[in-house]
């Protein structure tokens, strides 16, 4: 029972399925237009399906083990791939002349991945804690003590994480200070340019 309730966690707090709704609240908050918003957060999804479908393809390949790239040796190549989309994605919304608190929050997400690609070289820091961390922090944040509660799910996340064995508690929580911290300084540099 404890290990199919943890397996629904983990599953639910995937970084990729959390993350859509990401570029559509940060334009939502940046420009009050929910058409426009809705606009880029579909544009945005077309690239968190890269990373997707780039994942199962390895699976399905034996490069990865399973889709949370869980052996820390197998990383680099999912580093790589995301860097790439990550610099197609900003490169696309220079071209096209994107709203700019995506544009920051690209160079965040950048920014994490090469933090978070130094820091597994010496410890496999939870991912899925660090990503939804950041998420739940931002919104947090940007909208107000209403998604304060959101907050609460980290420490179910972390436990969901170390009872799969995905993760040591001391590396689920590494990767959740990482989340912290990435996302503050994103946010300084978003209030900085926008406020």
């Amino acid at each position: 029972m404890k290990q199919s309730i943890a397996k629904s966690v983990s599953i639910l707090s995937d970084p990729l399925f959390l993350a859509t709704p990401v570029p559509f609240l940060l334009v939502l908050w940046a420009s009050e237009d929910i058409l426009y918003s809705l606009k880029w957060a579909i544009f945005s999804m077309m690239f968190f399906a890269l990373v997707g479908v780039f994942v199962i393809y390895a699976v399905k390949r034996n490069i990865f083990t399973d889709i949370d790239v869980s052996k820390r040796e197998q990383r680099p190549a999912f580093y790589i791939f995301a860097i790439y989309v990550s610099l197609l994605y900003l490169g696309s919304l220079l071209l096209l002349n994107g709203p700019p608190v995506l544009f920051l929050a690209g160079c965040g997400v950048l920014l994490s991945i090469a933090a978070i690609s130094i820091v597994n070289m010496k410890i496999k820091a939870s991912v899925h804690v660090a990503t939804v961390t950041a998420l739940i922090f931002i919104v947090s944040i940007l909208y107000g003590d209403m998604y304060l509660l959101f907050l609460l799910a980290i420490p179910l996340i972390i436990w969901a994480r170390v009872v799969m064995k995905r993760h040591t508690f001391q590396e689920a929580l590494v990767g959740g200070t990482m989340g912290v911290i990435l996302t503050l300084i994103v946010y300084v540099a978003i209030k900085i340019l926008f406020i």
